[in-house]
C-alpha cells in the first residue's frame, strides 16, 4: 500500500469584528483552540470597539462533531491539526494564514501610521501561531501565547531573533485543567533559557478566555 498527496482547491472562512479605518487603533489576529469555532471564539473579543480595534480570527480548515454523531443538533468544533499527515496539515494551515494576512493586515502597513498589531493563539492556536510567524514572519507587535504552548519543531533560537523589539505575554489560568502547572513552568524555563523576555499573566479561571484578562492586556499596550 502507497501513500499518495495532492493538493485541491477549497473554501475556507474567517470573521471579523471591526474593520480598517482611519480610526483603527489595533489589529488582532486570533487563533481559537482546539475544538472550537472561528465565529464563537472572536465573541468572547466581542466586547472592544469596532471603531478602536479591527479582530481578524481564521477558522482551523478540519471541522468535527465535538460529541460525537447519533446525538441531536450536535456541537461543531475545528481542529488546526492531528498527528496524522501531520506535516501536511501544518503546511496547508500556514499557508492559508499566509493569504488570509495578505488579504488584510498587509494593506494597513501600507499607512503611514499603522495600527499596533498584536497576534494571539489560545491553546492549540499557539503552536498555529508559533509555527506561522517563524515561516512568513509577518509584521506585528505583539505576541500572546494563551494557555498553550511553542512546539518543539519550532527553534527558539529563531523565535528569539523574530521577537527582538517586540511583546510577548504568556497567559494561562491558574485553575487549568488542560495546562499542568508544572508543564507551565518547563515552557517558561525554556523561554528564559533562549534569552526571549515575556511577560507572565495569570488569573483565577481555568482553560478559558476571559474578558477581564483580555480587558488587561489591553491595557498594557
Amino acid at each position: 500500500m502507497q501513500n499518495h498527496y495532492v493538493q485541491v482547491w477549497r473554501t475556507a472562512r474567517y470573521y471579523t469584528h471591526g474593520t480598517a479605518r482611519a480610526s483603527t487603533q489595533e489589529v488582532w489576529l486570533l487563533a481559537h483552540g482546539y475544538g472550537q469555532l472561528a465565529d464563537n471564539f472572536l465573541k468572547k473579543f466581542s466586547f472592544l470597539s469596532p471603531e478602536k480595534y479591527w479582530l481578524i480570527a481564521p477558522e482551523a480548515l478540519s471541522r468535527f462533531y465535538v460529541d460525537g454523531i447519533g446525538i441531536q443538533n450536535p456541537r461543531v468544533g475545528a481542529s488546526w491539526m492531528t498527528k496524522e499527515s501531520r506535516e501536511t496539515e501544518i503546511e496547508d494551515y500556514i499557508q492559508y494564514w499566509k493569504t488570509i494576512y495578505a488579504q488584510t493586515v498587509e494593506k494597513v502597513l501600507e499607512q503611514s501610521q499603522r495600527p499596533y498589531t498584536r497576534i494571539l493563539g489560545f491553546s492549540q492556536g499557539c503552536s498555529t501561531v508559533c509555527r506561522w510567524i517563524l515561516d512568513a514572519k509577518p509584521v506585528f507587535d505583539e505576541l500572546v501565547l494563551w494557555a498553550g504552548d511553542i512546539p518543539n519543531d519550532c527553534p527558539l533560537d529563531d523565535l528569539a531573533k523574530l521577537l527582538k523589539g517586540k511583546k510577548l505575554h504568556y497567559v494561562y489560568g491558574e485553575e487549568d485543567e488542560l495546562i499542568p502547572e508544572n508543564m507551565v513552568h518547563e515552557q517558561l524555563a525554556r523561554l528564559r533559557e533562549h534569552g526571549i523576555n515575556f511577560e507572565l499573566l495569570t488569573y483565577e479561571g481555568k482553560h478559558e478566555v476571559t474578558e477581564a484578562m483580555i480587558t488587561e492586556l489591553v491595557l498594557k499596550d
